[in-house]
């Protein structure tokens, strides 16, 4: 329960910032690349020599546009993700509320998507710096040993939560046999006998 409150409250926050980004955030760095491609041309103009100068501008200036047009489309994909995010810790409280197992499982898959990905980055991330800096091994064990932790925690609170799920589950197939039990023994001809 507390992890899906949790959940719910830093999604819920989540959204609500990067909302506000979307209105105010994103026009003042559109403003800011605006005034950055300004001064690039000025700068140009003053300074131009050669027609290799002219296409590195002309470069420069077609990936700041990229940029000023991919801002509020950060924020959008944000706004999604923790809309996303907030439904399936909703789902998660819900199923552990009602005891329904079911609504526990998109938080049980994607916590565990998380967790093979960072997985995935932190061995990634040790042999890169392990073949590619000069700190070798020690650098990558260093990476690993900072890297746990964050690691570690989640797949406890996702082994406390699988434990709630198989919990909900057992009750459930518990109390399925049973009634049918209560069932059986009400019909005539049926397999039980009341004593």
């Amino acid at each position: 329960m507390i992890l899906g409150i949790l959940g719910v409250l830093c999604s819920g926050f989540y959204f609500i910032s990067n909302s506000v980004g979307l209105g105010v955030y994103a026009p003042q760095i559109e403003d800011v690349i605006d005034e950055y491609k300004q001064q690039l041309k000025d700068d140009f103009e003053n300074q131009y020599e050669s027609e290799a100068d002219e296409a590195a501008f002309e470069k420069t200036m077609a990936q700041l546009d990229y940029a000023k047009a991919l801002v509020p489309w950060l924020f959008i994909a944000d706004i999604l993700g923790a809309a996303f995010e907030w439904i399936v810790n909703a789902a998660l409280l819900y199923g552990i509320g009602k005891s329904k197992a079911a609504f526990m499982l998109p938080w049980l898959i994607m916590h565990m998507a998380g967790i093979v990905f960072g997985c995935f980055f932190v061995t990634i991330g040790f042999f890169v710096i392990s073949l590619g800096t000069p700190g070798g091994i020690i650098s990558a064990l260093i990476l690993v040993l900072i890297a746990l932790p964050f690691l570690a925690i989640p797949v406890y609170f996702w082994l406390v939560v699988r434990s709630v799920y198989l919990d909900i589950r057992e009750s459930a197939r518990t109390n399925n046999s049973s009634s049918q039990e209560e069932f059986d023994y009400g019909e005539k001809g049926g397999k039980y006998v009341k004593i």
